[in-house]
């Protein structure tokens, strides 16, 4: 039988890490340049927020592979298709 996220389950989606938000003015925006810095609420490797648009889907850490930066899944805050499908079962 065939799930009903089958037919979702090419449909493209954009995926975006971020590691911290946080609000700023116009006035430290103008002040930027090559070299500054910008003080986050993140420590140093802690995970970062995994979105799918506006959606938390989980939280990940960046790992690098063979010079290239990924990222390693560290959590996911939403069941997955199998686990949905075995739940309904």
């Amino acid at each position: 039988m065939s799930s009903a996220l089958d037919v979702l389950s090419d449909i493209p989606v954009s995926l975006a890490l971020r590691m911290n938000c946080r609000g700023t003015t116009l006035d430290e925006m103008a002040r930027l340049e090559p070299g500054g810095t910008i003080a986050l609420d993140r420590l140093a490797g802690e995970p970062l927020d995994l979105y799918v648009g506006d959606l938390l889907l989980g939280s990940a850490e960046v790992v690098i592979i063979e010079d290239r930066l990924n990222i390693r899944i560290t959590n996911l805050f939403l069941e997955t298709p199998e686990a949905m499908e075995a739940r309904a079962a």
